[in-house]
């Protein structure tokens, strides 16, 4: 009977812990630190670099443009962004931005 209880209250232990982990270092969420960016325009594909939620620099691969748009939704930036914007012939334009830290969204767009 002792044997069980002490083996409950590891597994508690554990379950607390693991909890605590996982709130102390969360992503970041709408409106918190930085957001996903929809960059809208025409080209055939674009990339995006700049500051991440953690103050690194952060850039994505090149995405292609669907629908007029490009989701970089791997990324939650924020401040100054620079999109590269590609033709279909490989010719670019660059466009710069500013994000916000806060957003009452996941998606903040921009438009070339």
């Amino acid at each position: 009977m002792k044997m069980a209880r002490g083996v409950g209250s590891i597994v508690g232990v554990a379950v607390l812990t693991t909890a605590a982990a996982f709130a102390a270092a969360g992503p970041a969420a709408a409106g918190s630190n930085g957001q996903h960016v929809k960059a809208c325009g025409s080209a055939f594909s674009a990339t995006i670099w700049g500051t991440d939620q953690n103050g690194h620099f952060a850039q994505a691969p090149i995405t292609l443009v669907k629908n007029g748009c490009a989701e970089f939704g791997t990324l939650w930036l924020k401040g100054a962004v620079t999109v590269r914007w590609y033709s279909n012939r490989g010719s670019y334009s660059e466009s710069q931005f500013n994000i916000p830290v806060s957003w009452p969204q996941d998606w903040y767009s921009v438009y070339k």
